[in-house]
């Protein structure tokens, strides 16, 4: 057959040595070239970031730390700051460095750039790091929903809060994404990657990151749950290797941080349990909204825990998704870019929701945070974004009830 014989000799030429190291020297110039464009783009393109932003306490933390200064030193962090920024601080409180070491460790390379490239660099970092996050979360997607969750990601309002600050919310965003791919897909180490990035934003990473456990546990999917124990403990052993005294010096920076003003009444504070503190007392105290955080954080919980085990629905899309909704309304500290994390429970209730009420609350999740956009009002956007997620919650609740309905009638 020579057709065959065809096929078989062009095959044979695709595969051989030559040919592979033509495609891979022409992939490394492709590489090489996006690169330059890359660094091009950082250099030249004007962004609408200003440098001193929350950015500027990781880029002065990272600036530090490659130039051998301790990142929980805030005497030593405050003098680079004053070097580096100059006038620019004389009206701001340099923020305290509050995350574990490995978080500045990932991207100690911002503090080699100038602090305006740096922006832009964390600026495309930020970019890169949500669209991985939306490649694994829309993975075995249709073309057409694909599409539908870029357009929905340009939509909504805290992703734009979130870049335009420079926050850092997006490697948790990925973290999540991981978990859900992993999990799906039986990818133990990415579930392990996926459940490490949650730690880089401990107050609100954290809080998945026991209801993850909790549900390997109800599932008793053993093994993960060792593996995914054994690295943390062994990367803290490495940090505690490399500094003894990094974990005292941690929780010595958290209740530094505890004692600033701007933490004990945080009017900038946009959580479900702040806000209604506000609301009660005219005051955003967030001792008292601990309190009432931790109300909510329980009675969430067993919600949680009733529809597990009552089987109306075990998966682990509606575990992750109800706990991240539930981190916002609960945890005190959270701010308007933090509400990017509803992105991700929106985007899979659009892809999979069948029922007209859980649309309707979707609606309302895209669409009320920009009334407050539009009117320019901070503690409006607060409110908004806060009802934002209990719209969620409701949407979340809704779609496993009424599927349940779906599987009883039939």
């Amino acid at each position: 057959d020579d057709s065959g014989a065809v096929r078989k000799k062009q095959y044979d030429i695709e595969s051989s040595p030559m040919n592979r190291i033509i495609t891979s020297t022409a992939n490394i110039i492709l590489g090489i070239v996006v690169l330059i464009l890359a660094i091009a783009a950082l250099a030249l393109i004007p962004l609408p970031i200003p440098t001193v932003t929350d950015f500027w306490m990781l880029y002065n933390t990272a600036y530090g730390l490659v130039r051998g200064v301790y990142i929980y030193d805030y005497t030593a962090q405050s003098s680079i700051a004053y070097q580096v920024f100059g006038d620019l601080l004389q009206d701001i409180t340099l923020p305290y460095y509050v995350y574990p070491p490995w978080f500045v460790y990932s991207f100690f390379f911002l503090g080699l750039f100038p602090p305006d490239y740096a922006a832009r660099f964390w600026f495309w970092c930020n970019i890169a790091i949500i669209g991985t996050a939306l490649y694994f979360i829309t993975n075995s997607w249709s073309f057409r929903s694909k599409v539908y969750a870029i357009l929905f990601t340009l939509s909504w309002s805290s992703i734009w809060m979130l870049l335009i600050v420079g926050q850092f919310i997006a490697p948790l965003m990925l973290g999540i994404a991981l978990i859900m791919f992993a999990i799906t897909h039986s990818q133990l180490s990415l579930l392990v990657v996926g459940m490490f990035l949650l730690t880089y934003k401990p107050h609100l990473g954290g809080f998945i990151f026991l209801f993850v456990v909790g549900w390997l546990l109800f599932k008793r999917y053993y093994k993960p749950l060792k593996v995914i124990i054994f690295t943390h403990i062994s990367i803290g052993i490495i940090c505690l290797i490399i500094n003894p005294l990094w974990l005292s010096d941690y929780i010595r920076t958290l209740i530094g941080f505890r004692e600033q003003t701007t933490f004990t009444t945080c009017d900038d504070c946009s959580s479900g349990a702040t806000l209604l503190v506000s609301a009660m007392t005219g005051k955003a105290d967030t001792a008292t909204a601990l309190y009432v955080g931790i109300g909510i954080a329980l009675v969430g919980s067993f919600i949680w825990w009733l529809i597990f085990q009552s089987r109306l629905d075990t998966t682990i899309e509606v575990t992750v998704y109800w706990s991240s909704v539930l981190a916002l309304l609960s945890i005190p500290y959270v701010n308007n870019y933090d509400y990017a994390m509803l992105l991700l429970p929106f985007l899979w209730l659009t892809n999979t929701a069948k029922h007209t009420v859980t649309k309707i609350f979707l609606t309302i999740s895209l669409v009320v945070p920009w009334i407050g956009v539009v009117l320019s009002n901070r503690p409006i956007v607060a409110v908004l974004l806060a009802s934002s997620a209990c719209s969620m919650a409701f949407a979340l609740l809704f779609e496993v009830y009424l599927n349940r309905l779906k599987a009883h009638s039939m």
